[in-house]
């Protein structure tokens, strides 16, 4: 749920053949005392390497690293879409563009060209004077909005979206670092630019690297 300036456009063709078609690959096997850390996208190797030793394995999956990470990014789109949990008639192209989405705003309600948003950039919906204040996000893609508190959405809509990404884009992805810290028994340092892992937590945002971790534990949140 971290902010992105950066163009860029649907997947290839061969990105698309990675792609399950709504079907959960079987490549990844949780590492259930994996060293995963979170640290903040500025954070400096040498740094993280004062801290966890030369052998650390950093790697970015905000929306500003290269293929193939930045496919961890909220913001990166699917071509065979995400269901939106809420509502299982509905789907869109990427994580970032359901939660932002489905933000219900006082003189606003919720945004399709969002949800269908493949360009990586402008996904972001925030409070402006126009718009009003969020009153919360909506579990429906329809006029007739349901309206979530945003511990509710969180757990209703990011999470079970996130989660089918990992389910059936990036297992290739997920287990190229579950063997970082398995075959190299080193510490993994996922940047981003929220270090927050607390689900509960709503004062700040949710880390998405935060919950790559617990996946790739084994561990992933209720």
């Amino acid at each position: 749920m971290s902010s992105s300036r950066r163009k860029r456009p649907a997947v290839s063709e061969e990105e698309q053949s990675d792609q399950s078609n709504g079907k959960p690959l079987t490549l990844f096997t949780p590492v259930p005392n994996a060293k995963v850390v979170i640290v903040h996208k500025m954070t400096k190797i040498d740094t993280l390497k004062q801290i966890y030793g030369d052998t650390v394995s950093v790697v970015d999956v905000t929306s500003k690293s290269s293929l193939p990470y930045v496919k961890f990014s909220p913001f990166y789109p699917w071509k065979d879409g995400i269901p939106i949990a809420t509502d299982s008639s509905k789907t869109a192209v990427s994580v970032e563009g359901i939660w932002q989405g489905l933000k219900v705003f006082e003189n606003e309600g919720i945004s399709t060209k969002h949800l269908q948003n493949d360009t990586m950039q402008n996904v972001k919906r925030s409070a402006t004077r126009l718009r009003g204040k969020v009153l919360g996000h909506s579990a429906t893609v329809t006029d007739e909005i349901t309206l979530l508190e945003y511990i509710d959405a969180r757990k209703q809509i990011y999470l079970p979206a996130y989660k089918y990404v990992l389910d059936n884009y990036l297992q290739k992805e997920v287990a190229l670092l579950a063997n970082m810290v398995r075959e190299l028994d080193t510490t993994l340092c996922l940047k981003d630019y929220t270090t927050n892992s607390d689900v509960d937590d709503v004062t700040q945002p949710l880390s998405h690297a935060s919950l790559i971790a617990a996946y790739i534990k084994g561990q992933w949140p209720n």
